[in-house]
């Protein structure tokens, strides 16, 4: 027995001329069966259309909407419907166009959490997450490193002070005197500098930087 699957969400958006999509879950094989739609609501197609789907969600198009109060009984009713493919969740994806696959190594399969798609692949990262891509097609994301942020591409910002580009490292500093960079997103320890009228002390005495002096290596 196919599982009801209730969408959280509803989408609608231009389609073909005088038509819009929607985003239903899959909960049976014809578009006349009442299925479950966003915000808790139930539709039904007016006419009968086919499809076969071993996934969650399916996509449509249709030409209206009439009549129905959107309950398990009495379903929001659309008009013109046509069957445009089978769906999946934010976090698998469309394999062979029948069925959904969860995607590995925590990523998404759609850039955005409840999102419904028809894409094949998983290519996205979490908004907050590093994405690194070591071979070709895959895709891997992980937690973002300590002292930096991270925004779902590959692309680290270390803070201010720190630099890197896969970690976040602090910039060496000397005694009496700590080192920085000027604003977050460094890259490389040159980058880093002990800031002008910074004191240093060493085994002679001690004395104040008259410029930003940059590390070399």
């Amino acid at each position: 027995m196919k599982k009801l699957c209730v969408l959280a969400a509803l989408a609608l958006v231009p389609g073909a001329v005088g038509a819009a999509e929607m985003y239903l879950g899959n909960s049976g094989s014809n578009l006349g069966n009442t299925m479950p739609g966003g915000a808790g609501g139930y539709y039904k197609c007016q006419n009968s259309v086919s499809f076969s789907c071993q996934s969650d969600y399916i996509k449509i198009t249709y030409t209206g909407q009439s009549g129905g109060n959107g309950t398990s009984v009495s379903p929001y009713i659309l008009t013109g419907c046509s069957f445009v493919s089978c769906a999946c969740g934010y976090n698998r994806y469309l394999s062979g166009g029948k069925s959904c696959t969860s995607c590995s190594n925590n990523a998404l399969a759609a850039p955005d959490y409840n999102t419904h798609h028809t894409n094949t692949s998983c290519q996205y990262c979490g908004s907050t997450s590093l994405m690194t891509k070591p071979a070709a097609g895959v895709v891997v994301c992980s937690a973002c490193p300590a002292n930096g942020t991270c925004d779902g591409t590959t692309t680290l910002k270390c803070d201010k002070g720190y630099y890197g580009t896969s970690t976040c490292t602090r910039c060496p500093g000397i005694v009496g005197t700590p080192s920085t960079t000027k604003a977050a997103g460094a890259k490389y320890k040159t980058e880093c500098y002990i800031p002008k009228d910074g004191t240093f002390y060493d085994e002679s005495g001690g004395g104040v930087f008259t410029d930003d002096c940059y590390y070399t290596n």
